[in-house]
Formats: C-alpha cells, sequence, structure tokens
C-alpha cells in the first residue's frame, strides 16, 4: 500500500484517523497512541512483513539510546559518544540495505562468480 493508493487514501487513512480521534475525544490518550503505533506497523508490515522486526529492533535500539543520552550529564562526553554511536548504527543499518547488493556485485564481476 503506497501513500497515494485509493486503498490508503479513502480505507486506511480515515479509519485510522476516526478511530485516533475517537478515542483521544473520550480521553483514552493512551489507547490512541497504541492504536497510532498498531496502525503504523499494520501500514508498514503490508509493504513487507519480513522487515518488520527490523523497524522494530530500529525503534527499540533508537529509544534506549535516547534514553542513555538522557541520563548522561548534559554536555558530557559519554552523552556526545552515545549520540554518535546511534549515529552511527543507524547509518550502518541504512548503508547495508541500500548499498550491499551494489557491492556483491562489484565484487561477484571482477572475481567472475
Amino acid at each position: 500500500m503506497l501513500f497515494n493508493s485509493y486503498v490508503f487514501i479513502f480505507c486506511f487513512l480515515p479509519l485510522t484517523l476516526i478511530i485516533f480521534f475517537g478515542l483521544t475525544r473520550f480521553g483514552l490518550i493512551k489507547a490512541a497512541k497504541v492504536w497510532l503505533t498498531a496502525s503504523s506497523f499494520a501500514f508498514y508490515g503490508y509493504w513487507n512483513v519480513a522487515y518488520l522486526p527490523l523497524l522494530i529492533i530500529s525503534i527499540l535500539w533508537n529509544y534506549k539510546m535516547g534514553q542513555s543520552i538522557a541520563e548522561a550529564k548534559p554536555e558530557s562526553k559519554q552523552a556526545n559518544i552515545l549520540l554518535w554511536v546511534g549515529v552511527a548504527v543507524n547509518l550502518a543499518i541504512i548503508s547495508y540495505y541500500k548499498y550491499a547488493n551494489f557491492f556483491l556485485d562489484s565484487v561477484n564481476s571482477v572475481v567472475s562468480t
């Protein structure tokens, strides 16, 4: 499902928004957040469910890094290192999924496998 598909525009988005704002109207803020999170995972999983664990692990990693940075002393070297480690891990994941096949194809063409 793409953002510009009819299924998204006329079914998924209205249903998600109606339920989200309905829950918030009745003061069920936590339930609304859970609904929005579940809807986001459903939208992402609709594209390719195999990558859903990767998304969840990435979210948990970033949450933990944010907590660790918040617990460190402000402007400390530890907070700076944690920030750079968090960014580096995210860039490594993106780089792997974007460029792994490119490098493998290049190596295969050089060694003729």
